[in-house]
């Protein structure tokens, strides 16, 4: 279906707004829930229907789970993994709410065309333009409104699907796609259209399609976007004439109040009737990439964009876990390490990191801990995963001899009760961090 980002419905953006303070208030990434669960919509509740609902399901979480769409969908590469039920850890149907609003359509359709039944008039189908629901109210609404978004009606139900992370990983693994964790760069997106020779800023309260678009598709991609409020504020401070030039430097006095780990440039324009094209810029520090589509829908311009910001992201943050990839060392020494709570907090957190094959205890004491680390790719990869996570922050001390010499506190108790004892590497490079629980 074609669309035009001008056409307006209510989006209902004071949720959305609430949405953008809770990733504007940190500048270290942001949780992806759910990231082994998909809704796909579905006909019936009927065995064969099911399969082919998990199938798909599984390929979504595919997707998210590794930011390869192209890997994935486009060279057919979850086709041998298929059928997806071995892999599925709980399942439940749901009637779906673009169904249920569709036929409140059609029953207003018939009524009206009873009353008028005496003028013969011929009524226009329902388009699904008009189908539009609230796509903030609910956290599973980006998902179930792209029945909205087709032609054909609706599908009655929604499968929804949640697969077993550690077998969807270990499949992964085996065919050499990498696992992208569930802490990923927040992402502000600037996007300027230019219609009949005018350029806007599409802000949070802007109504357009085009918003409702590029929020299902980082929904459907795992990659947390938001759109700047676009208030006086940031029009005051943006040149509108250079972000329509991409120049990345427009932006930075007005994305600072948002905290954001991405900043993406995009300007749209029209080509045709039913075509657009779209250029932008992903910036990520230093680091610049660029893409463009020319002459498409809409939609394939802004999936386009998606698909791009994903893969460039999860290139640096996703992990390869293989065995063969093992060999890369590190000895981290952290302080600020007060309490038994921040001690165990520390050890989920270093066991949770993507990069992270294995960790041994060198020893702990004084407020600080040191581990050696077994890394899965380059060493690079860990302080990225620790700079997005904003646990650990560079500095700390360390003592002449690289190891604590105190008395044992309760912590080293705990240590030497299971009998680990202090030690070092000292041919392997040792950095300092400090252990903020508080982001």
């Amino acid at each position: 279906m074609s669309w035009s980002p001008f056409l307006f419905k209510p989006l209902f953006p004071i949720a959305f707004c609430c949405l953008i303070s809770a990733l504007s208030s940190s500048a270290f990434g942001a949780q992806i829930s759910k990231l082994y669960s998909a809704s796909v919509p579905v006909a019936s509740q009927q065995t064969s229907e099911r399969g082919a609902g998990f199938d798909e399901a599984f390929i979504r979480v595919l997707v998210k789970a590794s930011g390869q769409y192209e890997r994935i969908v486009q060279d057919n590469a979850a086709a041998s993994w298929l059928p997806a039920e071995p892999y599925v850890q709980t399942f439940s149907y749901r009637e779906n709410p673009a169904y249920l609003l569709y036929l409140q359509k059609q029953q207003e359709k018939e009524r009206l065309a009873l009353e008028n039944a005496d003028q013969m008039e011929v009524l226009p189908d329902v388009s699904s333009d008009e189908l539009v629901v609230d796509a903030f109210g609910d956290p599973q609404a980006l998902v179930e409104e792209e029945a909205l978004l087709v032609d054909a009606p609706p599908l009655p139900y929604l499968l929804d699907v949640s697969f077993a992370p550690s077998l969807v990983q270990e499949k992964m693994t085996s065919f050499g796609i990498p696992v992208w964790g569930s802490t990923r760069p927040s992402v502000l997106v600037w996007i300027v259209i230019e219609s009949e020779g005018e350029r806007s800023i599409v802000g949070t309260s802007d109504d357009r399609y085009l918003v409702k678009a590029l929020l299902t598709k980082g929904e459907q991609r795992g990659v947390p976007l938001f759109l700047p409020v676009a208030d006086l504020q940031d029009v005051g401070s943006i040149n509108i004439d250079d972000l329509w030039g991409l120049y990345t430097d427009s932006v930075d006095l007005a994305s600072e109040r948002y905290l954001a780990d991405v900043v993406v440039m995009m300007r749209m324009y029209q080509t045709g009737e039913q075509l657009w094209s779209g250029n932008w810029v992903i910036k990520q520090r230093q680091a610049l990439e660029s893409g463009a589509l020319y002459d498409a829908e809409p939609d394939a311009v802004i999936e386009s964009l998606v698909s791009d910001l994903a893969a460039t992201l999860s290139s640096r943050y996703a992990v390869l876990k293989q065995t063969s990839e093992l060999g890369n060392t590190l000895n981290v020494e952290i302080s600020q390490i007060n309490s038994f709570e921040d001690y165990i907090g520390l050890q989920r957190y270093l066991k949770s990191l993507p990069p992270v094959a294995s960790m041994q205890l060198m020893w702990v004491g004084q407020g600080r801990a040191a581990y050696h680390l077994v890394l899965r790719g380059p060493n690079t990869q860990f302080f990225e995963h620790i700079e997005l996570g904003g646990n650990l922050k560079p500095g700390g001390t360390v003592t002449p001899d690289g190891f604590s010499t105190a008395p044992l506190d309760s912590m080293e108790a705990e240590t030497e009760a299971a009998g680990v004892k202090s030690w070092h590497w000292p041919d392997v490079k040792t950095e300092y961090f400090i252990w903020s629980v508080d982001r």
